[in-house]
């Protein structure tokens, strides 16, 4: 056998035996790595990417078009009295010398049969999930509790559904609509890059906003113009969204001003970047303009 198949198949086990042990025993869910799948689906506007934990029910992130993301997660039945839950990553099989990483612990919710995280949280553990890290969701009531239940997430499948799941949540944009709401499809996307701290265009955000422009008027088209500033995200909420109102009101008049029809442009604020800029990029854009038709 050569050196590079030996290190493949060492892979392959060391992924397979944390899954197969995971069902042997009491007091852990997880699906086995055949039965580890992660599944798109658009539920009532909403963008769901969900895995199903045998003998428990579902693990779930939502994402609306123009909210936070959000993560669930389905409670067992014996740990919904008196419980408390912490989540974790866990290190690759192969790195023996590093210890799993606590990301947040919270109390439940008396008989609550679902664990809901923060946004900030379910964006923290989409982000390691999408690196290939494993997570795991202990529910107890201390660290000496003989009863404590575990749920293990793998991440085996989950990257191959980022693609797909940025795309459906590009696809969910609302516009207001003579006073309706109703869902339309992005035909095209452009971030606008500002200074920290700034809402003035600079020279990049000119010319990109100035491309398109004349590509609008070339072609006649009549699709609505969604513009939303974000913050930096070091800035506190009250200033951020400020700057972020500042940076949406600055394209639109930009793109007023270079023939475009304001009747078709609603502009709008966010103090946070949505998951999907958040987990793609470096550099966040501060600043995103989608056609819609």
């Amino acid at each position: 056998m050569s050196l590079k198949h030996a290190y493949f198949s060492l892979m392959a086990v060391c992924l397979l035996l944390p899954c197969l042990a995971a069902g042997a025993g009491d007091g852990r869910y997880q699906a086995t790595l055949a039965e580890t799948t992660w599944t798109l689906a658009t539920v009532k506007d909403q963008c769901v990417l969900s895995h199903t934990v045998p003998k428990l029910g579902e693990a779930r992130f939502i994402q609306p078009g123009s909210k936070p993301l959000t993560f669930t997660l389905a409670v067992p039945q014996e740990s919904r009295l008196d419980k408390q839950v912490l989540w974790r990553v866990m290190p690759l099989p192969w790195k023996h010398d590093l210890e799993p990483q606590e990301l947040g612990h919270q109390q439940l919710i008396k008989e609550n049969s679902t664990l809901e995280l923060s946004p900030e949280a379910s964006l923290r553990l989409y982000q390691e999930l999408e690196k290939g890290l494993s997570a795991e969701f202990v529910f107890s009531n201390g660290p000496e509790d003989l009863t404590a239940i575990t749920v293990g997430l793998s991440a085996v499948r989950f990257h191959g559904q980022m693609k797909a799941f940025r795309t459906c949540v590009a696809g969910l944009i609302k516009l207001a609509d003579k006073g309706e709401k109703r869902t339309g499809k992005v035909v095209a996307e452009f971030k606008i890059p500002f200074s920290a701290d700034s809402y003035e265009l600079g020279d990049a955000a000119r010319a990109i906003l100035g491309d398109r422009a004349r590509d609008y008027r070339v072609s006649k088209s009549r699709s609505r113009i969604l513009i939303t500033g974000y913050t930096d995200s070091k800035e506190s909420a009250d200033v951020g969204v400020s700057l972020a109102q500042r940076r949406a009101r600055e394209i639109k008049g930009y793109l007023v001003r270079r023939g475009l029809p304001a009747d078709l442009m609603e502009v709008r604020q966010s103090g946070k970047q949505s998951a999907v800029d958040a987990a793609n990029a470096v550099e966040l854009p501060r600043a995103t303009v989608w056609l819609v038709n």
